[in-house]
């Protein structure tokens, strides 16, 4: 499902809108490989660039999405059914860290009920320990 949403946006972006960030040790040859009736590929690939520049490209966005890896949680409470939240937690506290101006956030990961409000605290409490 992320795929193919990510490529609804880029298909419906204009030139440059769609910045697609992720760490510096990712490979830069990704193919996109998703069952579907049709080629997902869009015509404008040429809107979507790559960057491992996080911090920048989180302050020039209004707009963010965390879109990350939610793996069953292999310890502690809820180990072998429960979602992993540790990604999307790492990127809540990294845009709090990061922002200089407000954003609207979206959680597009598989994630359980009530996670924004988790990524809310924790914006909240990192903003805080910062002033």
């Amino acid at each position: 499902v992320g795929v193919i949403f990510d490529l609804f946006l880029i298909k419906n972006a204009s030139k440059n809108q769609c910045k697609k960030t992720m760490p510096k040790n990712t490979s830069k040859n990704l193919k996109i490989k998703q069952k579907t009736r049709h080629d997902p590929t869009p015509k404008n690939l040429d809107s979507l660039f790559f960057s491992t520049n996080i911090n920048k490209h989180i302050n020039e966005a209004d707009m963010i999405f965390i879109s990350v890896n939610t793996p069953t949680k292999t310890l502690g409470q809820g180990k072998g059914y429960a979602a992993d939240l540790k990604y999307v937690e790492a990127c809540a506290k990294q845009i709090a860290k990061v922002s200089k101006t407000n954003k609207i956030i979206v959680e597009k990961s598989t994630v359980p009920v009530r996670t924004s409000e988790k990524i809310k605290l924790i914006i909240k409490a990192t903003e805080n320990s910062l002033m």
